[in-house]
């Protein structure tokens, strides 16, 4: 518009001032001189910008980068904690170690025994039934169970289960005195907080209601 003003007022000859004239022509060129530097700015403007995204996208890739390498790292430390995990060996039971066969170092095969492990608190006792008794007892019934190394004292029990089938079968079972030989394991769950009993103990087992 200052240009377009600056010219129509030229065209007017000596009809108008020089001096307006050249008022109108200078505030032309200073306009156009600040339109030059806008664009040059602005220019410079659009540059930092696109300097600014590639800063952005470069920073972006460094730190998806980064974020790999953390996921990596925290693999490599999860696995290598299973690793360290699969080379402890833990009982299932909590007790007392009865036999370590191996020592450190040694190699073992697969499904071979590492340790015997007994839990002292909880025994089993195995006494056996003439096939004539075993109706006299079931699952659940209380025995008094007597040790040999503590003679005066009595032991509570319990009946846990009852075997199927018979042992110490004859070969040939033709008479009443050969039934009578016919045995069954029974097995009774004994409490033993104390860990006074041990494995192997012989023990004397009474039928609490029969009396014997």
């Amino acid at each position: 518009q200052a240009e377009r003003t600056a010219a129509r007022l030229a065209a007017l000859g000596e009809d108008v001032a020089a001096d307006r004239r050249e008022a109108a022509q200078t505030a032309a060129t200073g306009l156009a001189a600040q339109h030059t530097g806008a664009a040059a700015s602005a220019g410079a403007v659009a540059a930092q910008l696109r300097v600014s995204d590639a800063q952005g996208s470069a920073a972006t890739a460094s730190a998806r980068a980064a974020s790999e390498t953390v996921h990596a790292l925290q693999a490599g430390y999860d696995r290598a904690l299973r690793n360290v995990e699969e080379c402890v060996v833990r009982s299932p039971i909590a007790g007392r170690v009865e036999t370590l066969p191996w020592h450190a170092g040694e190699l073992v095969g697969p499904g071979v025994p590492l340790a015997r492990v007994i839990d002292l608190t909880d025994l089993t006792v195995t006494f056996y039934l003439p096939n004539a008794e075993i109706g006299a007892v079931s699952p659940g019934a209380p025995v008094d169970v007597v040790a040999d190394a503590f003679p005066d004292e009595t032991f509570t029990a319990t009946i846990e289960t009852i075997a199927l089938r018979a042992e110490f079968t004859p070969r040939n079972i033709q008479t009443r005195t050969d039934r009578d030989r016919l045995v069954f394991p029974v097995q009774v769950r004994l409490n033993n907080p104390d860990e006074r009993l041990r494995p192997g103990m012989p023990v004397d087992v009474r039928l609490a209601d029969e009396g014997r």
